[in-house]
């Protein structure tokens, strides 16, 4: 009964979301950690508000502020593209908007990079995260649950605030950068846990059906709360 008075009032569909993506078993990743390399700093996603590009933009133009050398690529197109790319010139940061690339491609400009930083104000397991985890790549990301619920188990990544401001953010991607050995060690965590959690569905699948089975009786216990009164 509880399930019927659920569905009937949210009219709610379920369903199955794989977890596993098909890559390629190897990534032919470029060292790009060593002392002398220029880091590329690397974006992911739609030029859409949620995104948060001009969070991505306005912290980067700290980092020029402060006198260190880096390049960065926004990977996506969407609604804001001129907007975006005019603040961007207007700050005169080295952002280059690529566009919508394959996924060649966008595997291709990862395996290039040095950082992913993701600045959304909210995610749902982004498969932008995981290609990155792929990559090797060390990962600053926004301490949101769509992403704390991919990468909180594990003290290598750096997850912000997510009302966190550009300077603010800046420090992190700064401190980070400076620090190769830190470096280091997030890019290894990063491939390490890629292989141990999504290049086969067991483990991150056998964590998500526990969440599942626990929002669905969190619901069934509401329904028949509801039903009672």
């Amino acid at each position: 009964m509880a399930n019927k008075l659920f569905n009937q009032k949210n009219k709610t569909k379920l369903a199955y979301v794989k977890t596993k993506i098909k890559l390629p078993l190897y990534c032919s990743c470029k060292n790009t950690l060593n002392e002398n390399h220029i880091p590329k700093i690397v974006g992911i996603g739609s030029l859409v508000p949620v995104k948060r590009i001009e969070l991505f933009i306005d912290s980067l133009y700290f980092l020029k502020k402060s006198n260190f050398k880096f390049e960065s690529i926004w990977i996506g197109d969407g609604i804001l593209k001129n907007e975006l790319m005019k603040k961007n010139n207007e700050k005169n940061i080295p952002v280059k908007f690529l566009g919508k690339l394959s996924k060649k491609d966008v595997l291709k400009e990862l395996s290039d990079a040095s950082l992913f930083l993701m600045t959304s104000k909210y995610e749902i397991s982004p498969l932008s995260l995981k290609e990155s985890l792929w990559a090797g790549l060390p990962i600053i990301a926004p301490n949101f649950y769509g992403i704390r619920e991919i990468i909180n188990e594990s003290q290598i990544f750096e997850l912000f605030p997510v009302d966190i401001d550009p300077f603010a953010l800046f420090q992190i991607i700064k401190k980070v950068l400076e620090n190769q050995k830190l470096l280091s060690e997030m890019s290894k965590g990063s491939s390490q846990y890629f292989w141990e959690y999504f290049y086969n569905d067991g483990s991150f699948n056998n964590k998500y059906n526990g969440i599942y089975y626990e929002t669905i009786k969190k619901v069934l216990e509401y329904s028949k709360a509801q039903l009672i009164k």
